[in-house]
């Protein structure tokens, strides 16, 4: 049980050592979420499931649950993103006019 979850430790160390700060600095909502639900679903699968089987599909589910929650994250901050242009293109219209 300890090797597996150390070298499962290790493998996602790995994975977001090399792929992490790219992953995070473009900002995407559904990226984020899918790497964050990805690394929590397979950890509690290891810990609940205490095999392999276990820990794949946990980081699946983990990862389709986190893109639904960015997704999300995304549509609200378009939202807000939009409105304020709206309301800033509105605000220099009547001020040029």
């Amino acid at each position: 049980m300890k090797k597996k979850l150390t070298a499962l430790m290790m493998v996602m160390m790995l994975l977001f050592g090399s792929t992490g700060a790219e992953l995070f600095a473009k900002n995407s909502g559904k990226k984020k979420g899918a790497a964050t639900g990805a690394a929590v679903g397979a950890l509690l699968g290891q810990v609940f499931g205490k095999n392999t089987k276990a820990t794949v599909v946990g980081a699946a589910v983990g990862a389709v649950i986190g893109t639904g929650v960015g997704a999300v994250s995304d549509k609200k901050k378009n939202n807000t993103t939009t409105k304020k242009t709206t309301v800033q293109k509105t605000t220099a219209q009547k001020t040029t006019v």
